[in-house]
């Protein structure tokens, strides 16, 4: 098995001493080396070769795009071939790319600049991102109890521990609290959030006792015990909710269920009515009807017409490849694991133009029109 060392320049004697005092150090020798070559050259030259080692002078001489750059080493990965970089802090490519080449254009230095910054307000439980509902920030940069808003978290695991349901919840809420949106989901994650007793949790970071708790400990296993029951309890959850939008304002559509009871032949009946709802809230137009369709009716429509293969289920923010090669350099998921998802996000990424993220619903006359983008 033969080694391959990738340099800028083979006529460099400055690289070259680099490469050779690092082999020494590591205990093994270089058989060839190689510049100024495109992938598919140095590709084609290791397969001819026999070639079972890289060792590249740095990230760069590989390629300057961190995406390219993994793409480059996970084909190498799948040949056997393995990859080391000649640099004493960070042999692993990995390591040493998130830290110098570019990510979509910006810049790697100025990327660990802001997660250090981050890591170092997180141990100390400071905000960072949206401040959780019920409190505020401080002069100093700390959590502090919202008075209004804490009056409402409270009321929420009084009136749910008190056997309300979240819907009730809702509408409790949305008749005394005119002025805030509130919603099922709004609702049910105040409920899940630990961070009301007072425990902060931020990337790795958790500290109990960070601030001060809205709500003592008994009462939140409560909550926590009677959601897990109601989940395990609850349908299958509706595929279609998050492309849904409104054809008329672009809002996201809302589920909204009603509940009905009448007296037949003595006897008290009651049924569920669920709905497709756009009140076109957040539209600087104005519109004279509430969007309005049978929940049923709706998906039934989408599943005859809309083709699923075509919906792209998951988005991928601009930092998912530095945000996964920080997971596999921490180990935190092995290399097959982190291979599969770095080609679902290449998968995802080739596909976007052709896929479908939205559905936009108009109804015209009580006929219903879907279209997308």
């Amino acid at each position: 098995m033969n080694c391959l060392a990738i340099v800028y320049s083979e006529k460099n004697i400055e690289e070259i001493n680099k490469i050779n005092e690092f082999c020494r150090y590591e205990n093994f020798s270089v058989d060839y080396y190689l510049s100024e070559l495109d992938f598919k050259k140095y590709f084609d030259f290791i397969l001819k070769n026999n070639i079972s080692k890289v060792l590249l002078t740095d990230a760069n001489v590989l390629d300057s795009d961190l995406t390219s750059f993994t793409e480059k080493i996970i084909s190498l990965h799948k040949n056997n071939v393995s990859v080391l970089c000649a640099s004493y802090d960070f042999p692993d490519p990995f390591q040493l790319a998130i830290r110098t080449l570019n990510m979509g254009g910006k810049d790697p230095g100025r990327i660990n600049r802001i997660k250090d910054s981050i890591n170092k307000k997180a141990s100390r439980g400071q905000v960072l991102g949206k401040i959780p509902y019920g409190y505020k920030k401080n002069s100093s940069g700390f959590f502090v109890e919202n008075d209004f808003q804490s009056k409402n978290v409270k009321k929420i695991f009084s009136l749910y521990n008190q056997n309300f349901s979240i819907s009730e919840i809702t509408r409790e809420l949305q008749n005394t609290l005119l002025e805030e949106k509130w919603s099922n989901q709004k609702v049910k994650h105040i409920l899940e959030n630990d961070f009301y007793t007072g425990i902060y949790r931020r990337y790795s970071v958790v500290i109990p006792n960070s601030h001060i708790p809205i709500i003592n400990k008994i009462d939140f296993d409560n909550a926590k015990k009677k959601l897990d029951t109601n989940n395990k309890r609850s349908y299958r959850k509706n595929y279609w909710n998050k492309f849904l939008f409104c054809g008329f304002c672009s809002n996201k559509l809302s589920v909204t269920n009603h509940k009905n009871s009448w007296i037949s032949n003595g006897k008290i009946k009651r049924k569920n009515y669920k709905y497709y709802v756009c009140n076109h809230k957040k539209s600087d137009l104005e519109f004279s009807e509430i969007l309005k369709i049978k929940y049923e009716k709706l998906n039934s429509l989408l599943e005859e017409n809309i083709n699923k293969e075509l919906i792209l289920e998951k988005k991928f923010e601009d930092s998912y490849v530095y945000k996964l090669i920080s997971q596999l350099s921490n180990s935190k998921i092995f290399f097959e694991d982190f291979i599969e998802k770095f080609q679902n996000y290449k998968k995802a990424s080739l596909q976007k133009k052709d896929m479908i993220e939205k559905i936009f619903v108009k109804q015209i006359d009580n006929q219903i029109f879907l279209s997308s983008p």
